[in-house]
């Protein structure tokens, strides 16, 4: 369980981090913050067996979600200096939601469902 959220934690550090750049970066990093926070949401919403079953369709919407704004950053080139003002300025908020997500998904591995729920994450990887 540690590696998934290990490796989706590195995806989304990698996104931001590295892959900025130019007039879009600003609108991409929002988005990647904004399907992080969506992720947060569905994984707290996990209680039992139902709602695991029921946040499956969800996480996948946003695995997928979060791969093409990967795709995205990917085409793009940072430069250092734009890299070290988009971590300044995204940093603390990127921190603030990994923060909450990683025992949000260490907890939503004990449940009943919980597991399978998170093998939608996957994609991230």
């Amino acid at each position: 369980m540690r590696r998934l959220v290990s490796m989706s934690v590195c995806v989304l550090f990698f996104c931001v981090a590295n892959s900025l750049a130019g007039d879009t970066a600003d609108a991409l990093t929002q988005s990647i913050l904004k399907e992080m926070t969506k992720t947060l949401d569905v994984l707290t919403s996990i209680q039992d067996k139902p709602s695991a079953d029921a946040a499956r369709p969800k996480l996948r919407e946003v695995a997928a979600a979060m791969k093409s704004l990967k795709e995205k950053a990917d085409k793009l080139k940072p430069t250092p200096q734009r890299q070290a003002e988009l971590k300044k300025k995204y940093g603390p908020q990127i921190d603030a939601v990994l923060k909450r997500m990683v025992p949000e998904a260490i907890r939503v591995q004990t449940i009943d469902g919980g597991p399978e729920a998170l093998k939608a994450l996957e994609g991230l990887k």
